[in-house]
């Protein structure tokens, strides 16, 4: 089929036809082909040093490359072109080709033992380096003499062109594990990383990173004797992880050779010339981020009921950040070690399994909740991000991304209540408008008074697995869901018939002087204070439960399979998102973070199938 390809004023390409000036919009026909070569080289070598310790040796080697030839033919030569067509050409080839290695060292010595039958110990040392690079070129001409003489050089000069570009990053670590285990009752884990990686400038490359762990089987000490008690565990850990997720080439100072500038008044006296774009940060490093967890597993009454709970705190430091820095530097800001954010929160898990007679049944609870905070942002921010419509913040004292526009205070049902009210700059209110909260008390509805109305972040998330057994039957649910999120409206579903005449049952309960208690504002224009000014008229809870999954199955007894020449047969029946339970009030799906309807709802699918052993 017709595709469209743009060359740009700048010399690039791509497939939109706004948003830069276009020299032509182009093809109808052509050839491409592409041709690919990947392959993986791998050799190990295992000694055994000791009878609990052996050295395993890795040496592997990725490469992949593509060769890929363009050519677009003289829309002439195509009956069916359009006469007032344009096109870049009258044709058009181009010639790329890429390659990419990566070479990965790996060297362990894995051990354990065990002194005295009461000491056991294991672990692993080890190093790895990792190294990665890529190169690409490009050229390309035009106006060749006939759509069959394809080879770059036979193309015009005029419109010539080329590019070529590379990237390449390492990684080098020693690692290290070590597992402590005394008489089968205490436990204790360290494990140590000091990681190197080329994004950072010499001298701030390498981060140490540790962790350890403890437990305590109770059940196994000789003062525990409690009959209906099978496992009882405490455990607890601390630990640090590092994250080196920046830019390639962040702390590199760079001159950008291709900034375009004019000579005087003319607009056609167009050169170009080279400038510093980037501030640089040399100092950067890694991002580390702290783990604190304590933790319980238990298992009672024959191991028919299992818990188990942790509790942790998760504190990330020196996160890399891109703080904006004043308009008046003329750079753009550089990648920092600045920030810390907190995540707290618990998990607990709850199994029941158990036979009644000749049924069998299982049921399998879990629970958990997260708390997201931003702590430090070194005197920074808010960083506000979306436009009127879907505004979120990150600021200190508040989630990632919380929802951030004005708080509401009912609806004006009197001109009383407009007159003495704080409003928006050019945009008066009316009767069954949103009244916005005037938080600083100034007199005026401005940008000073918004706030976090909300956290799209879920909280109390828990699910529901239950299977049940009956001779050669097989039944089994899972439900999910979340106990606590703020949900915004957006679009059609917060303006209503003023928005494409969008309409639904929802929108019948709207404001009219009969009817002030109404959920929906009144409906004036689609330009409307009450939806283009973000606020928390509409955040909705978005809490919900779904049965995700629902089975019934039934397998046939050996006897008839076995005249069936096969050794298992089970025939069954599925349903997925089979039903819905939420509080939005709307029919929509409360697991999307911005709910504006332009999306397809999860489908619902019922299946009959089978499974086959032979």
């Amino acid at each position: 089929p017709p595709t469209i390809r743009v060359r740009y004023s700048d010399g690039t390409y791509g497939t939109n036809l706004f948003g830069r000036s276009a020299l032509a919009s182009a093809e109808v026909s052509g050839t491409e082909e592409r041709v690919f070569w990947e392959g993986t080289a791998t050799g190990r070598l295992d000694f055994q040093l000791t009878d609990w310790a052996e050295l395993q040796t890795l040496a592997s080697f990725d490469y992949g490359s593509m060769d890929w030839e363009l050519f677009r033919t003289d829309p002439d030569l195509i009956p069916e072109y359009p006469d007032d067509g344009f096109y870049w050409g009258p044709s058009f080839g181009e010639n790329r080709d890429n390659t990419e290695k990566q070479t990965t060292l790996r060297a362990l010595i894995d051990y354990g033992h065990t002194f005295s039958e009461n000491h056991d110990i294991s672990g692993v040392v080890g190093y790895e380096q990792t190294k990665y690079d890529f190169q690409e070129f490009r050229a390309w001409r035009d106006q060749f003499y006939n759509n069959k003489l394809r080879q770059l050089n036979l193309g015009n000069e005029t419109n010539d062109g080329n590019l070529g570009y590379g990237s390449n990053w390492a990684l080098r670590s020693v690692f290290g594990r070590f597992n402590y285990e005394l008489m089968g009752r205490y436990l204790f884990e360290f494990n140590a990383r000091y990681d190197g990686s080329s994004r950072f400038a010499e001298g701030h490359r390498y981060g140490f990173f540790p962790s350890f762990s403890l437990g305590w089987r109770i059940t196994e000490e000789s003062f525990f004797n409690v009959d209906w008690v099978n496992e009882l565990k405490l455990r607890g850990s601390w630990g640090q992880l590092g994250n080196q997720d920046v830019p390639l080439y962040s702390y590199y100072s760079s001159i950008d050779l291709g900034i375009p500038y004019h000579l005087g008044n003319a607009s056609s006296a167009r050169s170009t010339g080279g400038a510093a774009t980037d501030l640089v940060n040399e100092e950067l490093s890694w991002e580390t981020t702290t783990v604190t967890n304590v933790g319980l597993d238990a298992s009672f009454l024959n191991n028919r009921l299992s818990v188990t709970g942790d509790i942790y705190k998760r504190r990330t430091e020196d996160i890399l950040l891109a703080l904006s820095v004043p308009d008046m530097v003329g750079l753009n800001a550089p990648f920092q070690n600045a920030g810390v954010v907190e995540n707290r929160g618990w998990e607990v898990a709850v199994g029941w399994q158990d036979d009644i007679g000749e049924v069998s049944y299982g049921i399998d609870f879990n629970l958990s909740d997260n708390q997201n905070e931003v702590i430090d942002l070194v005197d920074t921010g808010p960083y506000i991000e979306g436009g009127n419509l879907d505004q979120s913040v990150i600021q200190e004292g508040s989630p990632i991304d919380a929802w951030y526009g004005y708080e509401t205070e009912g609806l004006y049902s009197s001109y009383e209540q407009i007159d003495s009210h704080a409003d928006v700059p050019g945009d008066p209110a009316r009767l069954g408008d949103v009244i916005f909260k005037d938080q600083n008390n100034d007199g005026i509805i401005n940008e000073a008074d918004r706030v976090v109305i909300g956290d799209p972040n879920p909280r109390d998330i828990f699910g529901l697995n239950i299977n049940v057994g009956w001779r050669n039957f097989d039944f089994s649910a899972f439900l999910q869901g979340v106990g606590k999120r703020d949900q915004y409206l957006g679009l059609g579903f917060a303006q209503g018939p003023v928005w494409e005449n969008y309409t639904s049952e929802w929108h019948k309960d709207y404001w009219t002087p009969n009817n002030q208690d109404a959920r929906h504002p009144a409906y004036y224009s689609n330009d409307n204070r009450n939806y283009y000014n973000m606020n928390d008229w509409w955040i909705l809870d978005g809490s919900f439960v779904k049965l995700r999954n629902i089975q019934l199955g039934y397998t046939l007894p050996n006897d008839i399979v076995s005249r069936l020449g096969i050794q298992r047969l089970r025939i069954y029946t599925t349903g997925k998102n089979l039903w819905m339970k939420n509080n939005l009030g709307i029919g929509l799906d409360p697991e999307y973070p911005w709910t504006v309807g332009d999306y397809y709802p999860q489908t619902k699918v019922i299946s009959i199938g089978a499974n086959i052993s032979f």
